[in-house]
């Protein structure tokens, strides 16, 4: 039975690394301290992977070209072992386009499981991702990368190359080293988006912006590899001189790679069985409207709003909310046409909680609270500076349900809100304050609310 492949991300797409190297190379000692002759095993297919399942589940294919240096051919029972191995991946456009919109320049992760089956040699199963005798990249390969919208291209390891084995050669045939075909993902049971297997091939990435903070948290790649995905057939010659060979070993010397402790990525591993994911938003766009019940008319958001905060799924979301003055213009009595100078106002943060439904939807449930100032009316063709607000913030019930793709395209939030009465400065505040109040204040007031990425 083939052992699981783990590949899990450093510790947000985006990103996801996927695959280790595979083809590799082997050095190896013939009788008499003769070395054989060597030759580089190169490999190009193609692995379907989920980015994010369970959450984002953004399925796409992930092209890897394996490159290694191995021995021409084998004596029965020699050891050997592959190395100067990397291999070069890259993603869907998708992916880099889903980091880049969470904040990311960057991607860092690992490639953490990549199952190797021998044939004709053993160990039959071998997970290369962890290098020579599993202990040569203890976290797995490191890349990274950076992120734009567009498919992410790197190689694993970045700025290094890796061992992997040692293998015996059996006593006959060809010495065939295959990519497992595990799963490593498949559809959820709710029928709404895949799960991980924790088998196959597996990697993680975490997303950070140009100040070198985590924008995006460690996210899971979940990989299947194709069928028939041979990356090497090492010929295993039965010669006379066979049966002196078997017993000589080969010492490895690979002096070009680094130990994954000396990398400077790092991980964050998650000891909770449900997958956690924390997100950065930076500068969303924040647009929307609330309707004045007594006036029946829309007071819309101007351009320039934004949002600005972080969430951790399943968890809590906080962010703040920040609009520029604007103008909205209204009937009196439904025929006095004014334009009021208006301000959104932030009272506090935004708070809202997210749980994830059981068809894998993410519920958001929470509260905003703003002032609305009046800063000017003009009426008659007079423009009359006013000093008003609220006399208490205005508490906008936000909830909703949602894909988890809201955390990549956006959100909107409906609901109904109480506008308090409204209190003025000046000589004739009282007037004014008054007059705003009978117009304006009371319950439910509708109000559309949505948050989405940046259009850069």
């Amino acid at each position: 039975m083939l052992r699981r492949l783990r590949f899990r991300p450093i510790g947000w797409t985006v990103a996801f690394g996927t695959l280790a190297a595979m083809a590799a190379t082997m050095v190896v000692a013939a009788p008499g301290g003769a070395q054989t002759a060597e030759k580089e095993y190169v490999k190009t297919f193609e692995i379907e992977c989920v980015l994010a399942p369970g959450l984002l589940n953004r399925l796409g294919k992930v092209t890897v070209v394996a490159r290694a240096t191995g021995p021409a051919s084998l004596t029965p029972g020699e050891e050997y072992t592959l190395h100067n191995a990397t291999s070069t991946i890259t993603t869907p456009k998708e992916w880099g386009e889903v980091l880049s919109g969470l904040g990311a320049t960057e991607a860092r992760g690992y490639v953490r499981a990549f199952d190797v089956v021998a044939s004709n040699s053993t160990p039959t199963t071998f997970n290369a991702a962890k290098g020579l005798h599993e202990t040569e990249w203890v976290n797995g390969l490191p890349y990274k990368t950076p992120v734009k919208k567009e498919a992410l291209s790197f190689t694993a390891p970045t700025g290094s190359t890796f061992s992997f084995a040692p293998y015996v050669a059996g006593s006959s045939g060809n010495a065939a080293l295959t990519v497992s075909t595990a799963a490593g993902f498949r559809k959820a049971a709710s029928g709404s988006g895949y799960e991980a297997t924790g088998e196959g091939i597996e990697s993680s990435t975490v997303g950070y912006n140009e100040a070198g903070e985590e924008v995006v948290s460690e996210s899971k790649v979940a990989c299947t590899a194709p069928a028939g995905v041979v990356l090497g057939e090492i010929p295993i010659e039965t010669t006379s001189s066979s049966s002196s060979s078997s017993t000589t070993t080969t010492t490895t010397t690979t002096t070009t790679t680094t130990s994954s402790s000396s990398s400077s990525t790092t991980t964050t591993t998650t000891t909770s069985s449900e997958e956690v994911f924390k997100a950065k938003f930076t500068n969303w766009s924040l647009s929307g409207s609330m309707t004045v019940k007594k006036l029946g008319q829309s007071i819309n958001l101007p351009e320039g709003c934004t949002f600005n905060g972080q969430a951790t799924i399943p968890g809590e979301l906080e962010g703040n909310t920040s609009c520029p003055p604007f103008s909205g213009s209204v009937k009196i009595l439904g025929f006095l046409s004014t334009n009021l100078g208006l301000k959104f106002v932030e009272s506090e943060p935004v708070h809202a909680h997210i749980s994830k439904e059981a068809n894998g939807e993410l519920h958001f449930k929470g509260t905003a609270r703003d002032n609305i100032e009046i800063t000017s009316v003009s009426l008659f063709g007079l423009n009359l500076s006013m000093s008003c607000k609220t006399a208490e913030p205005v508490t906008f019930p936000l909830e909703t349900t949602a894909p988890a793709s809201a955390l990549l395209t956006g959100a909107t939030f409906s609901g109904k809100a109480n506008l308090p009465h409204v209190q003025c400065g000046g000589i004739f505040g009282g007037i004014f304050g008054s007059l705003f109040t009978i117009l304006m204040s009371g319950p439910e007031n509708p109000f559309t609310f949505t948050i989405a990425p940046p259009k850069s």
